[in-house]
């Protein structure tokens, strides 16, 4: 048996635009419903399969919250009806915006997604759900019970967090798996101690956190939730970029997202990536060419003297090399954080070598301090090439 529920119309006073803000949009709303195992089999009546006020409300809740992004709202909507009913097989819905307050050339926009149980169904184990309440009732125990937890605030927590981040970054750069997962453990108990305070104040809650990143990983990957062929891993990215656009109701700039708190050497990345994500960009033979050119123009810059344009010049080359690598799909971060700790290893050992004959660094001679140093790059090299037949 096949429920439909056609034309059911809602208003919102959610839009992109000012004009959309105070006048709302008129929305209309179709869904056809299978349930699995018909319960009333001998009658048509969509009460007596499926309760017709259950779907209007469900419906309804969701189209209150839209934002104008209807592939969006399409999804949660179907999510949340498979949800609400257990009984149910496949579903469709159909959302339609009529009449844009805007005017213009776009009469009506309409998205129709369909989903089936199976897609629904999670592949969550038993144990999985166990640890994961166990990490929840604790994290809402400690936060009731331990006086330091109970007095933090999400401004008091973001230093520690901060801190897990790069602690993370550090098991990753060591290729510790141990660390990795104690540091990531460590990263959700932090978003578990934010969803604790929040759902306290009234602010937020650990579901609410949870389906928003659900609806943006549906709305965002629509190659995988919506397959209509192939698609390669670079237009993937520049349909990531594309969707946030339009997530924002085109508000948003493409460089407007690069958190301004990020750190120099990252955010120089995010913007060289973000930017090239829309075409705007050196490609691989290029890249090393403005390299060149920048290098000559610091040089330029030193010969001339003046600090404010020598300072100008560096970061310059500095960007652009940034940009070299990620050309060559480098993550320059990281490459940069292997040549710091490769230059400490060679550095302790050099130093090393010295106290074993009873000198001190700043006492070698530069000819002594080279022929160490090749030494010590000799050595490095010997380790790491054990290390790789090791493995």
């Amino acid at each position: 048996m096949m429920i439909e529920l056609q034309g059911m119309h809602f208003h919102a006073h959610h839009g992109c635009y000012a004009e959309e803000k105070i006048t709302g949009n008129a929305f209309e709303v179709s869904v056809r419903l299978r349930p699995a195992a018909n319960p009333a089999p001998q009658t048509d009546n969509i009460a007596d399969a499926l309760n017709y006020q259950e779907v209007y409300r469900i419906v309804a809740e969701q189209m209150a919250q839209t934002s104008n992004l209807l592939e969006h709202v399409a999804q949660r909507t179907l999510t949340a009806l498979m949800n609400h009913f257990s009984n149910l097989e496949w579903a469709e819905v159909t959302i339609a915006k009529r009449a844009p307050a805007m005017g213009g050339l776009i009469d009506r926009a309409q998205v129709t997604l369909a989903q089936e149980r199976a897609q629904a169904q999670t592949n969550v184990t038993a144990e999985e759900m166990q640890s994961l309440e166990r990490l929840i009732t604790n994290m809402r125990r400690i936060r009731r019970e331990c006086p330091w937890d109970a007095k933090q605030t999400i401004p008091s927590l973001a230093q520690y967090t901060t801190e897990e981040v790069y602690e993370l970054f550090d098991a990753i750069m060591d290729e510790n798996d141990a660390n990795i997962r104690k540091e990531l453990g460590d990263l959700l108990m932090h978003v578990l101690f934010y969803a604790v305070i929040g759902e306290e104040t009234g602010r937020f809650n650990l579901a609410q956190i949870a389906d928003g990143v659900n609806e943006k990983i549906i709305y965002r990957h629509p190659h995988v939730f919506q397959p209509k062929g192939t698609i390669t891993p670079e237009e993937v990215e520049r349909q990531w970029e594309a969707l946030k656009l339009k997530e924002k109701g085109g508000n948003r700039t493409i460089l407007g997202g690069v958190p301004k708190s990020l750190p120099p050497i990252v955010k120089c990345q995010r913007i060289e990536e973000k930017s090239a994500a829309v075409g705007f960009a050196w490609n691989q033979q290029e890249v090393f060419t403005k390299v060149e050119e920048e290098y000559a123009e610091v040089r330029e810059a030193l010969q001339e003297g003046d600090p404010d344009h020598i300072f100008e010049e560096f970061g310059d080359l500095l960007f652009t090399v940034v940009d070299a690598a990620r050309a060559h799909h480098i993550d320059a971060s990281m490459a940069l954080e292997r040549a710091n700790r490769k230059f400490i290893a060679r550095f302790n050992h050099v130093e090393a070598a010295a106290k074993a004959m009873g000198r001190s660094m700043d006492s070698l001679t530069r000819e002594e301090q080279i022929r160490l140093w090749k030494e010590a790059k000799k050595a490095m090299q010997e380790v790491a090439k054990e290390h790789e037949e090791q493995k």
